[in-house]
Formats: structure tokens, sequence, C-alpha cells
């Protein structure tokens, strides 16, 4: 359990690989490094607020919650799974993995644009599945922004009170195989 350490790292840190590690009610402001396979989960309330970066580990992601001004970068070859979710506006997820991407039943509250999106999946990206997201309010284009994938699957997700968007998606022509 992370409340029982000084800090999130050092309960990362004495996580075996492969191991589930539970984040109970907080705000962690913590920026905090994820090296090793893993899973999180949100025991409920607990959100992070700093900055949460992924080199090269296989991480499965349980109701995360990202907050105002979050940064969650996903670096590295190994796979990552997040299921239910929360971005909050002014948050921002980046992943440049070619590994393959799941994110599922997750809600992203932002506003994106070109150069500053909620969600961009970068150019190593492998293959990327999004289903049954929600994305809100989005006051210009480019509220996920797909630069590449070897393959892209976009199913079921939902564009809520988009004000002015007129392109939700910006999506590069490099990408192998799109499938919505």
């Amino acid at each position: 359990k992370v409340e029982d350490y000084e800090s999130v790292q050092a309960a990362l840190a004495a996580l075996n690989a492969g191991g589930t590690i539970t984040f109970p009610k907080n705000v962690y402001t913590e920026d905090i490094v994820l090296d090793k396979d893993m899973t999180l989960v949100n025991a409920g309330g607990a959100r992070f607020a700093g900055k949460v970066i992924i080199q090269d580990a296989a991480v499965t992601m349980n109701r995360p919650t990202f907050w105002e001004n979050a940064t969650f970068t996903v670096e590295g070859t190994k796979p990552l799974t997040i299921s239910d979710g929360y971005v909050n506006k002014g948050a921002k997820v980046n992943i440049n993995t070619s590994g393959d991407v799941s994110i599922a039943t997750t809600n992203f509250w932002n506003e994106g644009n070109e150069t500053n999106s909620a969600l961009t999946l970068g150019e190593k990206s492998g293959k990327v599945y999004l289903n049954k997201n929600v994305f809100h309010n989005s006051q210009s284009n480019g509220v996920v922004n797909i630069k590449g994938g070897s393959e892209v699957k976009l199913h079921t997700n939902s564009f809520v009170a988009m004000k002015s968007a007129e392109n939700p998606f910006v999506i590069s022509n490099s990408i192998a195989k799109l499938d919505v």
C-alpha cells in the first residue's frame, strides 16, 4: 500500500515486478517514474497531479485520475492498458510506446488543439485501441492527436459538448490501418 511508505516513489520501488499497488484517496503531487511491469489501482478518490512517467514497463491502470496540470507520459516498447480513467481539464496524456495501447471507458475533459491535445499518440505507437471513451468540452480542434500507430481502432467513442470543435481528432496520414 502506498500509505505504508514515505513517498509514492518509495512504494513503487518496493513493489515486485508484475505486482499490484493500490492508491487510497489523496491528491498525489509527487512526480513518479514507473520503470517495471505493474498494475495500479485507484481505490477511490486518488488523483495524480504531478508528472507520471512510464519508462519501458507494461502497466495496467484501473481507474486512474489525472488532475489539473498533471502530465502522463509513456515511452518505450511495452503495452499500456487504461480502464475507467479520468483526465481532467488541463491534464495531458502523451503516449509514445511501440507496445499495444488500450484505453477504454475513460473520460477526457479538456480543451485540445493541434499542439496541445488532451491525448497524444506519438509516432512510435504500435496498435492503439480507443473504446467507449468520452471526450468532453473541447473548444478547438485536436482533442485527440494521433501522430502514428501501426493500427488504430476507434470504436464507440463519444464527443459531448464539443462547442466550436470542428475536428476533434487530428490523425496523421502515416497510420498503416485505421478502423473507425
